[in-house]
């Protein structure tokens, strides 16, 4: 999930459109029939220096702590007082009856309504980078060796499945296809030809799913181009996979290579929704649930495991961990939130 104050701008653009669409003679936004007056010149504040910290009691504060309360409800982030001042900032510039009146009309929404998702892409923070906490990625990928191993001695071949569960940019997505071809081409199940890229033996293969509640982060992971610079998505990237990113299509881009887009998708989903998909081998949801309070995360984390088929492994980040979740056991050695599910020949 990039820093908030980049992000401010999408919530500026969010209520410019709210704005406009309320002084349409017949209101509300496209297709979801509500009716709204324009808003008067006085709803704009009178005086850019005031403080726009609303007072406790005002009908600011409450409405904006029902906004606060219907996100954390809905897509589950923790109404952090650097969030709801944040939020607070970027309406600075109505009055306390034009906010009271968005508010309300926001939670009229469903949360997949465009305005939601706007308004959550503003509040969330996409930050990531390929083989972010490479100790833990590491185990992953001598686990997954295991498991072709152990498929290869039955007799067995299929895909491994692994889901990226808020997978910002998709960062974490490819990194998980690299890892994922790394260990069947180890294992004698793939190839890495020069003229046709990545080929998985026949009966074997990799899917990698990538999942997140922004939409505008999902087109940039599907693209698979990156910046390059000093702090970008390749700050980490060990030397054995630059092989797979080529230029980027303008200067000082770089994009991953056709094949390994083939073996990956994308699609919005929340986290406190069940799982669009189960069966996967591995689910990774790292550095996500520090964003969200106590209920959410367990919420989350059900799902989560659901998804996993018996013996899956579930990768959180170090400070997702707050105790062993029920359902899995935490896997030995010196990588910290790895866990596997019960059941299966994992």
């Amino acid at each position: 999930m990039g820093d908030l104050e980049a992000t401010l701008e999408e919530l500026t653009r969010v209520m410019d459109a709210h704005r406009r669409a309320l002084a349409q003679p017949t209101g509300g936004a496209e297709g979801d029939g509500a009716t709204s007056a324009p808003p008067p010149e006085s709803a704009r504040k009178p005086t850019q220096g005031d403080d726009p910290t609303p007072a406790v009691d005002s009908p600011r504060a409450a409405a904006l702590s029902s906004l606060m309360a219907a996100v954390q409800a809905r897509i589950g982030l923790k109404a952090l007082d650097t969030v709801s001042g944040k939020l607070e900032r970027a309406l600075s510039t109505l009055d306390d009856a034009a906010v009271t009146a968005w508010v309300e009309r926001m939670l009229s929404l469903s949360v997949d309504h465009a305005e939601w998702v706007a308004l959550a892409e503003s509040l969330t923070v996409h930050e990531s980078y390929l083989f972010r906490d490479p100790q833990q990625l590491e185990a992953i990928r001598h686990w997954l060796g295991d498991q072709v191993r152990g498929m290869k001695r039955r007799g067995e071949a299929r895909s491994l499945r692994l889901w990226s569960a808020g997978c910002a940019a998709g960062e974490e997505v490819y990194t998980l296809a690299l890892l994922g071809f790394a260990v069947l081409q180890a294992e004698g199940a793939a190839i890495d030809s020069a003229n046709d890229g990545w080929l998985a033996l026949p009966n074997w293969g990799l899917d990698v799913l990538g999942t997140d509640l922004s939409r505008a982060v999902l087109k940039t992971a599907e693209t698979g181009i990156y910046n390059t610079g000093r702090l970008s998505a390749f700050r980490d990237l060990p030397a054995a996979y630059e092989r797979f990113f080529g230029p980027g299509p303008v200067r000082s881009t770089r994009m991953v290579r056709a094949d390994v887009r083939r073996v990956v998708r994308f699609r919005p989903a929340n986290l406190l929704a069940p799982a669009p998909e189960r069966g996967f081998d591995v689910v990774a949801c790292r550095n996500v649930l520090i964003y969200m309070d106590a209920a959410s995360r367990q919420t989350v984390l059900r799902h989560l495991i659901g998804a996993l088929r018996p013996g899956g492994l579930l990768a959180l980040g170090p400070t997702d961990v707050l105790a062993e979740p029920a359902g899995v056991t935490a896997l030995g050695g010196s990588a910290v939130g790895l866990f596997r599910k019960g059941g299966g020949d994992g």
